[in-house]
């Protein structure tokens, strides 16, 4: 019943009538999908229009009249089902979901107006919903206010139930042993677009292309270490060598490791190598590509294996110094321990976990293929409550020149680059737990206006960061902001 209203008995109206006055209620132009969606939004939100007597005769209140929201259901295919079977026909009920947010987003879109003022709820079941195309929402996928947003949350508010990810899955029994090498090989499933490596340059932490490699199960997926020398340590500790005399602004000796001269002779012709290192002060790296690795000009004559020089493509933002702390990495040469990976342009090389070893039908191996899992731009009123986010090369979310964005006990992990960046825009953070970042957690800029003082709406509370500057390790914060007025931190 509608409060605030007199009206007599309603009269009992059967399903068919109930139908005939949902099709009525189709605009102009929709399509039979549109309005069948129109129609399962109406009896999912319990909406359907009230038909009362009153003394003047019978009163027909439409679906604008009711408080309550809508509420579409995604939730992932059954295994083994023919999602594009003729039975399969979702159209976001309990019983037929659709199995992707994009065809949520879809339907949204097609709504009239005067449903969607009333708010939509997207209730999202517990799965994986895997892409490899960033989630694009503009103005058309906007809230009519804040009042009546779109909401798109999970199911179950247990942790991790609903993951929303970036990866592309490499099949456990893909992996193959390679004879005489303690690790593994699959081919490179589909979906993987090309590796570039890692970001150049001091602070250039976007745009990031690198795909990496993530293991566990379903639930605690963990991010690998890629091929590198020295290896990490058992503690978990980063092992590094110490850079020799610099001849060049390019050039420098191999130097030493654990105090005594490294021997790098043995990958002198290893393909794809890059050096990762704090060139000259510790509050500084990069990873810079290296051109060759070579007798050192300096002993050219009688040189022996200690007496090697590295050649790197480009001089570092500080320059090099002897003395400061570098490591190798990016080559199937140095693949040699627990843990480590490398891909290459056709093949994934797997060494796992001792405790993993072999590979379990539980066991989860996924690569990072999206380059961002949800773009934001000129969209107003979205709320995302109770989802994961993760396994993505760059940006896990990325909002611009928007307001009233909200994310709500949210997590995010295994995220190459930022999990969230916010420019000009109005966006609030409760609660989230982030952790496994690469870069810097949350971006803040252009927020409020710098010569008014006017305060912008952003709003940072409650949140659990940790474990961020995971793959650049310097001036990376938790939380960074430039061009900030008025912002809740």
């Amino acid at each position: 019943m509608l409060a605030g209203r007199s009206f007599g008995a309603p009269r009992r109206r059967g399903r068919s009538e109930v139908n005939h006055f949902m099709m009525e209620l189709q605009p102009p132009g929709r399509t039979r999908t549109a309005a069948r969606v129109f129609s399962v939004l109406l009896w999912e939100a319990a909406v359907v229009a009230v038909v009362a007597q009153n003394p003047a005769g019978l009163v027909l209140h439409s679906v604008a009249d009711s408080p309550s929201p809508m509420v579409l259901h995604v939730a992932p295919p059954p295994i083994g089902a023919d999602v594009d079977g003729p039975a399969a026909k979702p159209d976001g009920s309990t019983s037929t979901p659709f199995r992707s947010l994009q065809a949520a987003q879809t339907a949204i879109r097609d709504l009239p107006r005067s449903a969607r003022c009333r708010g939509v709820t997207v209730t999202i079941h517990p799965g994986v919903y895997s892409h490899t195309e960033p989630l694009s929402m503009g103005s058309l996928d906007s809230g009519c206010s804040a009042t009546a947003p779109i909401i798109y949350q999970a199911a179950a508010q247990q942790p991790n139930s609903v993951r929303i990810d970036g990866g592309v899955r490499v099949p456990s029994e893909s992996f193959k042993p390679v004879a005489g090498k303690p690790f593994l090989q699959a081919i490179l499933p589909s979906g993987v677009p090309a590796s570039t490596g890692f970001n150049r340059g001091w602070q250039n932490c976007t745009g990031c292309k690198r795909t990496e490699l993530f293991f566990g199960s379903a639930e605690s997926l963990q991010p690998m270490v890629e091929a590198r020398h020295p290896n990490v340590g058992p503690d978990g500790t980063c092992r590094w060598m110490r850079q020799g005399k610099v001849i060049n602004s390019t050039t420098f000796e191999a130097g030493t490791e654990a105090g005594a001269p490294t021997n790098v002779s043995q990958w002198a012709s290893a393909q794809g190598l890059w050096a990762h290192g704090f060139w000259h002060y510790d509050w500084a790296d990069t990873y810079e590509r290296v051109l060759s690795i070579s007798p050192s000009p300096s002993t050219m004559s009688g040189a022996t294996a200690n007496d090697w020089s590295y050649t790197i493509d480009r001089a570092p933002h500080y320059g090099l110094a002897e003395g400061s702390r570098y490591y190798l990495v990016g080559a199937l040469e140095l693949l040699d321990s627990p843990g480590e990976y490398m891909i290459t342009n056709d093949r994934v090389y797997f060494y796992p976990p001792v405790a993993s070893s072999p590979l379990g039908a539980d066991d989860e191996v996924v690569l990072s293929a999206a380059a961002n899992l949800i773009t934001l731009e000129s969209t107003s009123h979205v709320h995302f409550v109770g989802l994961s986010f993760g396994v993505v090369r760059d940006l896990a979310i990325n909002v611009t020149g928007s307001s009233g964005i909200v994310f709500q006990n949210c997590s995010f992990a295994n995220v190459g680059g930022t999990a969230v960046m916010i420019d000009n825009a109005g966006v609030q953070i409760r609660d989230c737990h982030m952790w496994g970042i690469g870069c810097t957690a949350i971006s803040i800029a252009n927020v409020g206006n710098i010569s008014t003082l006017q305060p912008g709406a952003v709003d940072i509370v409650g949140n659990r960061i940790h474990n961020f500057a995971r793959v650049f390790r310097t001036v990376q914060p938790g939380i960074k902001w430039e061009g900030v007025v008025g912002a809740r931190i």
